[in-house]
């Protein structure tokens, strides 16, 4: 065969490989997660007793199961790109997302609804009748109570008989309702009263300073308020 020829002839070339199709995994994962809410729901039809939102609590679950069919799938087919379908990812996120709304719903009620509103006033009610106990309740004219955090009375507003004549009986009157306070575990206590002529206030914060606090004490921090000056 002539040079001729042999330039004439073009050298075969070699085949493409062809590209693989990725594959997507997922179809199994939701369809036996497609099966299970159906059989969920229906049951929750059938027998109301059956408390659906507890078991809402364990759709992470899903996860593990997806989870475990792309390692299936990556060792199955180590030479295929393997993704995850857009339906199933759409269905995880809104899964997850009501699964972290239900295990966070019943401590923001428990926090802010209806049970806090009712152990707030029980709390109240109970630290008002356990004081009484405490201290003579004739000398208190008016008391309100106002529940904290962590189930604790945060401040305490209380106005006393307009019966004291001077600043040592103010602060004599009041000492032993401070203590009582304290007793308690009230953070911050208002203490007001006095005559037609003059009022006064005391306000103390931090427990310490209440168990601790004397008469003496008292009658250098009260506020003291002329009403004869004023009118």
């Amino acid at each position: 065969m002539s040079d001729e020829s042999q330039k004439s002839c073009p050298a075969p070339q070699p085949e493409k490989p062809q590209k693989k199709r990725p594959l997507f995994v997922g179809r199994i994962t939701l369809g036996i997660v497609l099966i299970v809410m159906g059989c969920l729901l229906t049951a929750g039809m059938i027998m109301p007793q059956l408390d659906l939102m507890k078991i809402a609590r364990y759709t992470p679950l899903i996860l593990v199961l997806l989870g475990g069919e792309i390692l299936i799938a990556a060792v199955r087919y180590g030479d295929r790109n393997v993704k995850v379908g857009f339906g199933m990812t759409l269905l995880c996120l809104i899964l997850i997302g009501g699964s972290v709304c239900l295990s966070i719903l019943p401590q923001v009620w428990n926090e802010y609804g209806l049970p806090h509103t009712q152990r707030d006033e029980k709390l109240v009610h109970d630290t008002t009748q356990a004081f009484y106990e405490l201290v003579d309740s004739t000398a208190v004219e008016n008391l309100r109570m106002y529940a904290g955090y962590e189930d604790t009375i945060s401040y305490v507003d209380l106005s006393l008989r307009d019966t004291c004549s001077t600043e040592t009986e103010f602060a004599e009157a009041a000492a032993p309702i401070v203590h009582a306070l304290a007793e308690l575990g009230c953070e911050r206590v208002s203490i007001e009263g006095g005559n037609e002529k003059t009022r006064w206030t005391l306000r103390l914060e931090g427990v310490p300073a209440q168990k601790e606090i004397t008469p003496q004490r008292i009658s250098e921090i009260l506020i003291t308020d002329n009403l004869e000056d004023i009118s």
